[in-house]
């Protein structure tokens, strides 16, 4: 698929082979450790909800007024969550989509951005490399692929938004029947307004860009269409400000980042971390060792969609869309970056940063969608220098896949893992024996390994601290809490 222009048939074979039996370990490593991942923190919290009396909607209210303005991840907690035992296979199930989840995700995005001309197959392929990519460069693979809470709160707003976007480029691009197109409308504004309850942060991009969309729908003279998805961001602003403006969202910003909106606290976040930014990624070998791959393959860049093709709106139509989407993806991973920073004043949690990757890899594959025709016509000038920069760029990108840490710390860290996983089995069998004794002021001794993937934080000696307090709950106890006399779990 990637090296077809490469001559030597063998050596072709065995580099295709080479790149996906290396996407291939990637993944396997992906899914053995979805099976290892234990509950922690919050998602003890959000199983522990009653559903009973009504007492959910009462859920809903309360932390809406007391803590967060995420209504619809809220309203999603008190509907799954308390349902299925986070201890059991139940857990793993629920966190075992996430690699279907990004799959989905990238092929969604390769199809708003290429299209369909080269056939979905192509498209599914691409968004299954893109995927490996993404999961070795994850900065907190923990937060969100092996979180169920994560999975709520980041994963699934960032599906719903692609999906969104996706319709719009497919139906929206072009003269359709109009009821049709109101119907789709319709359900696209419905999936934006959930995700405004869902993250605030994944919302402003969704909004940006169904602006940009409403300028280009415009800009080609279709106002119908245009008028539309005005629409569906007007439902989209609606939703952000009700979920922005709760009044839980001060509280908590009170409570957990006291140099929220200082200048102090922004310049410390943004310059704490540059390892999980832009900044590093767009020097990361895999980023340009999959750019050089995607770019030689004439299969694959050899002809641009029908938007790359377009003249870009003013006042930037004297600008080649390829610069124009590398400097939106720059400036989008800086600005998500700054708003959090400013939000928060405080470093930026691993989940932020790993969507923040996610929509960078998106406009990275815009960018190259915009520029591939241009160096595929270069190249056939030169085929010499074709085949080694190809050979070149697919040995690169098996190594750094590889070499990467995310990679490096599944397989070192796999024994300790298992162990540490028949630990927690053990921990959770004697918690439940200590209920049916009758002791319910559990001690636990501690756990001293933490598995590098994951966002496990073990409990406190202090029973009284949130953790320790919504595992007992989850569990039936009074209080659980760690100490070193405590009994072997």
């Amino acid at each position: 698929m990637f090296f077809a222009y490469i001559r030597t048939s063998k050596f072709r074979i065995l580099l295709e082979l080479m790149v996906w039996s290396t996407v291939a370990t990637i993944l396997t490593l992906s899914v053995v450790y979805t099976f290892l991942a234990a509950p922690t923190a919050d998602d003890f919290c959000r199983a522990s909800i009653s559903t009973e009396d009504g007492e959910w909607l009462a859920f809903i209210a309360d932390r809406y007024h007391h803590w967060t303005g995420r209504w619809s991840a809220m309203a999603i907690y008190g509907l799954i969550f308390p349902a299925f035992d986070h201890t059991s296979i139940n857990y793993t199930l629920f966190i075992s989509i996430s690699l279907p989840l990004w799959i989905i995700s990238f092929w969604f995005a390769i199809r708003l951005l290429w299209g369909d001309a080269k056939g979905q197959i192509r498209n599914l392929l691409l968004a299954t490399l893109l995927t490996a990519v993404y999961w070795t460069m994850l900065p907190a693979p923990g937060q969100t692929w092996y979180w169920a809470t994560g999975h709520v709160e980041y994963q699934l707003p960032f599906l719903l938004s692609v999906i969104c976007l996706s319709v719009l480029g497919t139906y929206f691009a072009a003269p359709g029947s109009g009821l049709r197109n109101a119907i789709l409308a319709i359900v696209v504004s419905g999936l934006a307004f959930i995700v405004t309850g869902l993250n605030e942060l994944i919302a402003l991009f969704l909004a940006a860009l169904l602006g940009i969309g409403a300028v280009l729908a415009a800009t080609h003279r279709l106002r119908g269409n245009a008028a539309l998805i005005v629409l569906i961001l007007a439902v989209t602003v609606i939703g952000l400000y009700i979920s922005t403006s709760a009044p839980g969202n001060r509280i908590r910003l009170d409570t957990d980042f006291p140099n929220s909106g200082t200048l102090a606290g922004f310049l410390s976040a943004m310059t704490y971390g540059l390892g999980q930014s832009a900044l590093h990624w767009v020097l990361d070998i895999k980023v340009w060792a999959l750019a050089a791959i995607l770019l030689l393959s004439t299969d694959i860049s050899g002809s641009s969609p029908a938007w790359a093709r377009s003249r870009p709106p003013k006042p930037m139509h004297f600008l080649p869309w390829w610069v124009i989407c590398l400097v939106v993806t720059l400036a989008a991973a800086f600005a998500g970056r700054a708003t959090v920073a400013y939000g928060q004043g405080s470093p930026l949690p691993g989940r932020v940063s790993n969507i923040l990757l996610a929509w960078f890899l998106i406009g990275l594959i815009a960018t190259l969608a915009a520029v591939g025709p241009r160096l595929v016509q270069w190249f056939a000038r030169r085929p010499g220098r074709h085949q080694v920069y190809g050979a070149a760029a697919g040995l690169a990108l098996v190594f750094a896949l590889l070499a990467a840490p995310n990679s490096r710390y599944a397989i070192s860290d796999l024994s300790e893992t298992l162990a540490w996983r028949d630990t927690e089995e053990r921990r959770y069998a004697q918690i439940r024996d200590n209920i049916a004794a009758g002791e319910t002021n559990i001690v636990l001794a501690p756990i001293g390994f933490t598995p590098r993937l994951f966002f496990w934080r073990e409990l406190s000696e202090d029973p009284d601290h949130w953790r320790n307090q919504c595992m007992a709950r989850e569990f039936g106890a009074d209080t659980i809490g760690v100490s070193r006399q405590g009994g072997t779990p």
